[in-house]
């Protein structure tokens, strides 16, 4: 597995397990890139069954014969596809599991909340079928090969990211509100919030998103959410 940024993702060692054709890994990285967003976003919108190659083909702008060329079948592209999102989030946990350390529980928390922010925007074919992969269990188990890969993706998701996120110091708190609700407090907040920030952003044109006045916004928040959970200096 190859560890580099969060936009950026190499050859998966899982290709070899799934049997995916060297011709496809040979292809531009653009051309690469469109013929696997065009099937990530199919597949997170109709599922496993009603998405067909034809569909995936035409979305790409290359023909069905060269989608079973590349894949072999609907079922290894769709394996594939399963092992791209594991490697992506596997590769942008461990870049933020290095970057929190000794974050306290809203830094750590409120940064994580906005990589995945930006992380979504660069990126929103594979978080979309991350979605599709979570929401709909039908979808996981369409191979013995998906259902292995799945279980390795949720438990990333639960036991790394969510435990990352609320794992943070909590020595500033306020003494007066227990910590856990203090936590689903925070929680509660930063991520309506932060789904509210998204649906901001997705209306900015893509070169001005670092800009947004969005961001300013969130540190707002933070700068409240401060005020209102942690102990006063007067207090310490």
């Amino acid at each position: 597995m190859l560890h580099s940024s969060v936009d950026h993702f190499g050859q998966y060692t899982e290709k070899e397990a799934i049997g995916i054709s060297d011709l496809f890994f040979r292809l531009e990285d653009d051309k690469q890139r469109r013929v696997r967003n065009a099937a990530l976003d199919l597949f997170s919108r109709f599922g496993y069954d009603k998405t067909s190659t034809e569909q995936i083909a035409r979305a790409a702008g290359i023909s069905k014969g060269m989608v079973f060329h590349y894949f072999g079948s609907k079922q290894a592209l769709y394996e594939y596809l399963c092992a791209y999102t594991v490697d992506f989030f596997t590769d942008w946990a461990a870049i933020l599991r290095h970057e929190i350390e000794g974050m306290d529980y809203i830094q750590r928390y409120s940064w994580l909340s906005r990589q995945k922010m930006a992380a979504l925007l660069k990126n929103p074919e594979a978080f979309a079928f991350l979605t599709m992969l979570i929401t709909h269990p039908e979808n996981q188990a369409v191979t013995p090969k998906t259902q292995e890969i799945m279980h390795k993706l949720l438990s990333l998701q639960q036991g790394t990211l969510v435990s990352m996120a609320h794992s943070g110091n909590t020595d500033r708190f306020r003494a007066d509100l227990p910590i856990d609700t203090a936590k689903r407090y925070i929680t509660y907040i930063i991520e309506g919030h932060t789904n509210a920030v998204l649906a901001s952003l997705r209306q900015e044109p893509p070169d001005q998103l670092a800009h947004s006045p969005s961001w300013a916004q969130f540190d707002e928040l933070l700068d409240h959410l401060r005020a209102l959970f942690y102990k006063h200096e007067e207090d310490n």
